[in-house]
């Protein structure tokens, strides 16, 4: 209802979603701050360790309370590996007071800001306030209706984060263990949900099917996730797309039936 609130917008769209057989939301739960930051959406939810805007809460639940009105379901993600909502790297520098290297800001580039996020996972301050972040959702009930996170079917799944990574080779072991660890602290919190990674698939994982099924085969993992980026991955020419698309097509096929090979393996869905 605060700052860059629009309710009326909202229920417009939902029921346009709704009417066009759209019933599954993907949803950021939700931004850190502060606002303002390069490349960052904007207002943030939490907006230092542990200190919420009441607003946006209050908007996460609303929304989840218009969506049980229309029978559609939520997946709600809880970081994100990249600079536009804070995530990672907002961590890293909540604990270590040390600015983000934003990529393409002030000549930063994305090698520099890939390898700050990564440092996440080494740093157990910046972990502790994340899982502190995991707990205060996961345990909170919504202010609109009286339904708790834990007992809403309107929520279907956790995801741990947008596209988490290792963000090196050497940070495979950290990341799993990670991994592990966010998904059985979820379970605890709120074993009525299904929880998953949010990962890209091996793209996300430096390349390594391995490490992909690894991070999917544990047991508080109930499914797997991939995504596709043609133009990010280089597979499709934005210049030349008569040109390049048959060759993305065949790449993006090889892709999802690798991804959906481990999915098999692990009798899991994806």
């Amino acid at each position: 209802s605060g700052e860059g609130g629009n309710r009326k917008r909202l229920v417009k769209e939902l029921d346009l979603m709704k009417a066009n057989g759209i019933d599954n939301l993907r949803i950021l739960a939700g931004a850190e701050g502060p606002n303002g930051e390069p490349r960052r959406v904007s207002p943030a939810m939490q907006m230092e360790p542990g200190r919420y805007d009441e607003n946006l809460l209050d908007g996460l639940d609303f929304l989840l309370d218009e969506m049980r009105k229309r029978e559609m379901v939520a997946i709600l993600f809880v970081n994100n590996a990249w600079e536009w909502s804070g995530g990672f790297s907002q961590y890293v520098n909540w604990s270590t007071g040390e600015a983000i290297p934003y990529p393409e800001v002030n000549g930063k580039t994305w090698g520099e800001f890939m390898s700050f996020s990564g440092r996440f996972l080494h740093d157990e301050k910046a972990k502790s306030m994340f899982y502190k972040h995991v707990e205060f959702l996961t345990n909170r009930q919504n202010s609109i209706n009286g339904i708790a996170y834990k007992d809403d079917p309107t929520i279907m799944t956790w995801e741990i984060a947008n596209e988490p990574r290792a963000f090196s080779n050497e940070n495979k072991t950290l990341f799993i263990s990670w991994i592990d660890s966010t998904a059985a602290l979820i379970k605890k919190n709120d074993p009525n949900h299904l929880v998953t990674t949010g990962s890209e698939g091996t793209w996300g994982c430096e390349n390594d099917i391995n490490l992909f099924e690894r991070i999917h085969s544990d047991k508080n993992v109930d499914y797997l996730t991939m995504h596709i980026w043609p133009y990010n991955w280089s597979w499709l020419d934005p210049k030349d797309m008569d040109g390049s698309i048959d060759s993305a097509l065949i790449k993006v096929g090889k892709y999802m039936d690798l991804q959906m090979s481990i999915a098999s393996k692990l009798q899991k869905p994806i």
